[in-house]
């Protein structure tokens, strides 16, 4: 039988063949190198029509012809050959079926398309085996949910059609499952067309779908019943909405449920346990994660993974060096049902809230160090989750506190990514629900007056402040004592007491910090928020020094994501006392080490104070640029700059434009509010191509270095480690580390050879 002109077990087909262009040249190529290509992925993903589409394209390949075996009804696994067989049109010539298909295939170029393998896996690969092994003409196309393991198959992995991107107004190319959604539409709504007005709608039941073909067909045929926008209300209940039944389809293709029934019946008992346990998940999870919601129990969580990823029930995607199983939102749905059936959804809820609770806390406890870009990724890899489990916790009063554990753990997450809006909403919601005196709830209590402040909402860091000071977790540790000390710190600020503000910080520093790596990180918080205070007070070098040793703090304990920040007030005191090569370096820093989504706080501040250091300089232009751009970055973080910034800023701003003059200034001022931030990152580091640096290094930079620093920058050009050169101005390894640090900032480099070659040029010059 030619499967160019079969349809579903032999009907004519009747309806277009939309998309997939590139999956039919990668299955073409596929096919030309390897005797065996499986089609594998869930049910409904399109699977047979692919193969049947590819089998039209190749058929000219195969003089001896292409062949199709519909399997779906075989349920007999000894009857599959004389299925083939007859499929082949081979006569009974009084030997076995076996003998008489292996005959025929012996000396043929012919394509054999099985479809709808999976449920006689064990007997089609032993049949597919021993004919390859017959015929060198013979190729194999296979589709099923799960692969065939016969040695040389070659697999193929069907995705769903792609969906409209989030957020994207217009598409320059319609995604394949509009496409579908509106071909399919047009059979029983013949005037429907795609408009800007229903594009969205569309777009929404498509994704809602998965982009998975079978559900977005059985969806277009319920246009005949109701309105779109009534079919993207109710398919919340997608497996009642779809359960339009298609007479003419396969049994399993007349409903969504029926196609994800029959997936599930092929699980084995801990298979379909572990599928309905792990829609729990929100986004998926990793091994890790699953292990843990299968503690104590017999199943083997390894195996039973590898079943479902198999069975193309779970997709294995890596992100942030690790694998995490993740399924379609159909297939999750489906699961949810299943769980709700089998009455284990409290028990995995609380599996699961235990879980990221204890995540969250892990985390939150070795922040503070050289492993916080994993950690990070890792974090926004679950961040789904995380909001489940922060839900599941307000959900009952015994694990109230767990909500404040899992926000004060990972605050450092949302401030990284732009959320702090969100971190916000979670702290505030966590603490408006009656808390026991805890030191948890006067952790909480000081970090929501934090947050707060960064928001700049005076009110409620002045709320959040006195509610820190009115409670009595009854004991006197340092992490009580500290943040009882933000709460005074916090009134003493709004009370315009920064000398006093300053004081109180200072006691902390004096004081035994909380132990370990939140210790650490909290004497870093202490001094920036000192260098902060005396940056708009009458302390500027004091500020500086405050902000060098939290910096070598950092160094010394790997924390990248801090020492950002830090380099960015570094680089507006230094831009204050007109030291702009440096400034400009320390800001350049921030940027390159805040980058990429690891701490979006510190690159804002980065960029504002860049776009001061710009116009400090006479760069006017790209100080429009960044003014421009910075228009939506401060309501992206969720943050606003203080009142004396924001009259800087205005200043700022207004000699700029002037400096430009109008037209020239709005040109530069909208460029930049058009630039993606990448792209404005670039255009702060030099990265484009040919551009020019930003500010001039002046000739006599030399002048702005000390004594001390010349004689270190010989030093390191000498090669000298930082213990050597600690050895030789008599001075301990910390305080040599801390100078040579100090010295790439001047200057304005990332690394020791560099140093060496600007003294090389030095003397070459005769300086």
């Amino acid at each position: 039988m030619s499967v160019g002109r079969q349809g579903s077990g032999g009907d004519v087909v009747l309806t277009s063949f939309v998309g997939r262009r590139r999956d039919l040249d990668q299955c073409r190529r596929l096919l030309g190198a390897a005797r065996l290509v499986t089609l594998v992925g869930p049910g409904g993903v399109g699977k047979t029509r692919l193969a049947r589409r590819l089998t039209d394209e190749v058929s000219r390949s195969f003089p001896d012809g292409t062949f199709l075996v519909e399997l779906s009804e075989l349920h007999d696994p000894e009857a599959l050959v004389s299925e083939l067989a007859s499929s082949l049109g081979v006569e009974d010539i009084g030997t076995s079926h076996a003998m008489a298909v292996s005959a025929f295939v012996r000396d043929r170029r012919l394509l054999l398309v099985l479809d709808n393998c999976e449920h006689l896996v064990e007997a089609t690969a032993r049949l597919v085996h021993g004919l390859l092994h017959e015929s060198t003409g013979l190729r194999v196309v296979a589709t099923s949910r799960q692969p065939l393991g016969v040695v040389g198959e070659q697999l193929f992995n069907v995705e769903p059609l792609s969906l409209p991107h989030e957020g994207q107004a217009r598409e320059t190319e319609v995604p394949e499952a509009v496409q579908l959604f509106v071909e399919r539409a047009r059979l029983v709504v013949p005037a429907f067309d795609l408009t800007p007005d229903n594009a969205a709608l569309v777009g929404r039941v498509c994704t809602t779908l998965d982009g998975m073909p079978l559900a977005i067909e059985l969806a277009a045929a319920r246009l005949r019943l109701l309105s779109l926008a009534q079919l993207a209300e109710r398919l919340v209940d997608r497996f009642g909405v779809l359960a339009v039944a298609a007479t003419a389809a396969l049994p399993r293709h007349q409903t969504l449920r029926a196609s994800v029934d029959w997936s599930f019946d092929l699980c084995s008992a801990d298979e379909q346990t572990l599928w309905a346990w792990m829609s729990a998940f929100e986004g998926g999870a990793d091994l890790d994660a699953v292990e843990a919601l299968c503690t104590g129990t017999r199943i083997n969580v390894f195996d039973t993974v590898a079943g479902l990823v198999d069975k193309s029930v779970l997709t294995p995607r890596e992100a942030a060096g690790r694998v995490r199983y993740q399924m379609l939102d159909t297939i999750r749905a489906y699961g949810r049902e299943r769980l709700d059936e089998r009455g284990d959804t409290g028990d995995v809820a609380e599996r699961h809230r235990a879980y990221f609770v204890e995540f969250a806390r892990s985390t939150g406890q070795a922040w503070f160090g050289p492993d916080q870009r994993d950690a990070m990724a890792r974090t926004a890899a679950e961040h789904a989750n995380l909001r489940a489990a922060f839900e599941s916790c307000l959900s009952s009063p015994h694990t109230h506190q767990d909500a404040l554990t899992l926000t004060t753990s990972i605050w450092w997450f949302w401030v990284g990514h732009g959320g702090l809006d969100e971190l916000w909403r979670w702290l505030s919601r966590a603490l408006e629900v009656p808390q026991p005196s805890t030191s948890l709830t006067l952790h909480a209590t000081s970090r929501a007056s934090f947050v707060a402040a960064m928001r700049a909402d005076y009110a409620m860091m002045r709320t959040y402040a006195e509610r820190a000071l009115a409670l009595d977790p009854g004991e006197d540790s340092p992490a009580v004592r500290w943040d009882r000390r933000w709460g005074r710190t916090c009134q003493l600020i709004l009370a315009g007491d920064a000398a006093g503000a300053a004081e109180v910080n200072l006691e902390a520093l004096r004081d035994d910090p909380p132990p370990g790596r939140p210790g650490q990180q909290e004497i870093v918080n202490i001094l920036t928020t000192l260098a902060q205070r005396r940056m708009s007070s009458e302390e500027p070098d004091a500020a500086l020094d405050q902000v060098d040793e939290g910096i070598e703090i950092c160094r010394r304990h790997g924390d990248e994501w801090s020492l950002s920040f830090l380099m960015s007030i570094r680089g507006a005191r230094l831009a204050d006392a007109g030291r702009h090569v440096e400034a400009l370096a320390a800001e350049r820093e921030a940027l390159r080490l805040a980058r990429g989504g690891f701490n979006a706080w510190a690159v804002v501040h980065a960029l504002e104070f860049t776009a001061q250091i710009y116009a400090f300089a006479g760069q006017s232009t790209r100080a429009a640029v960044l003014f421009g751009a910075l228009t939506g970055l401060w309501s992206d973080v969720g943050g606003v700059l203080t009142r004396s910034d924001q009259s800087r800023h205005a200043d700022l701003e207004r000699e700029t434009r002037s400096a430009l003059g109008d037209g020239a200034f709005d040109e530069a001022f909208d460029r930049g509010r058009r630039l993606s931030l990448e792209s404005l990152l670039a255009f702060v580091l030099d990265e484009e191509p040919g551009a020019e640096p930003p500010v001039a290094a002046p000739t006599q930079i030399v002048a702005d270095l000390t004594p001390r620093e010349l004689q270190v920058a010989e030093l390191v050009a000498r090669g000298l480690s930082n213990k050597d050169i600690a050895h030789a101005l008599v001075v301990s390894p910390r305080t040599a580390e801390g100078h040579v640090a100090r010295l790439l900032v001047k200057l304005g480099f990332d690394s020791r050879a560099r140093v060496a070659a600007w003294v090389a040029e030095r003397r070459a010059g005769g300086q």
